[in-house]
């Protein structure tokens, strides 16, 4: 029952019967080449390769069929730092959230690595914007199909024709005639509170960037 400190108090002894194992360097090799990509050196490769912040690469590579889903999507949608960084955000976002409320994983998702690939290329296009992506995700994370398909049923398509939100912008303009003072007087910060009224009116379809051209022309720069 007494204490023991170091390792000589446990009576360490060699065993006479085990003699040592030497292990040839080039079977160790052919054992490292034999292995899938590690999480820490795909992590590194996210970073260094895609742009990924170690934050994002870290969160894919926690589970295997997350990380093999991703660079799946990302084949299929054709690559590009931006699009990783579009898929990272989904795959660590709607996705991961959609996975926990249901437990399914990866493999049990109805929506396919090219269907990602597919929605982040409509986003990439302008065709829908950030609440549609989320709608169709979520639609095709739990009945599958195709992205183009569902955002032509549902109606989701962005609107980027100027005539329309030109007129939706006045619509605006004229019911804000305070803040539209305001704003000319200097208090740029309510260029965002006009966006977003025209984005409401528009109910979340029209394109955010043609959006602000378009005030900010009407606007006076």
């Amino acid at each position: 029952m007494r204490s023991k400190e170091e390792a000589h108090d446990y009576r360490y002894f060699p065993e006479p019967d085990l003699p040592p194992v030497i292990v040839p360097a080039a079977w160790v090799e052919k054992v490292r080449r034999s292995l899938p990509e590690l999480p820490r050196a795909r992590g590194a490769r996210y970073q260094r390769e895609l742009g990924l912040s170690a934050y994002d690469a870290g969160l894919l590579t926690a589970d295997r069929e997350v990380a093999e889903f991703f660079d799946a999507a990302l084949a299929a949608h054709g690559g590009g730092a931006g699009a990783a960084k579009r898929m990272a955000n989904l795959l660590n976002g709607d996705l991961a959230r959609l996975a926990n409320e249901t437990g399914l994983a990866p493999g049990a998702w109805r929506i396919t690595p090219a269907g990602l690939g597919g929605v982040v290329r409509l986003a990439d296009q302008g065709v829908i914007g950030g609440p549609g992506v989320r709608q169709v995700i979520e639609e095709l994370f739990r009945s599958g199909g195709d992205p183009e398909a569902v955002v032509t049923a549902r109606g989701l398509a962005q609107v980027s024709d100027e005539s329309a939100v030109e007129a939706a912008a006045d619509t605006v303009i004229a019911a804000s005639p305070g803040e539209v003072e305001r704003y000319r007087a200097g208090n740029r910060k309510l260029l965002g509170f006009l966006v977003g009224q025209v984005m409401k009116s528009m109910k979340g379809k029209g394109n955010p960037a043609v959006v602000n051209a378009v005030l900010t022309r009407k606007l006076g720069g």
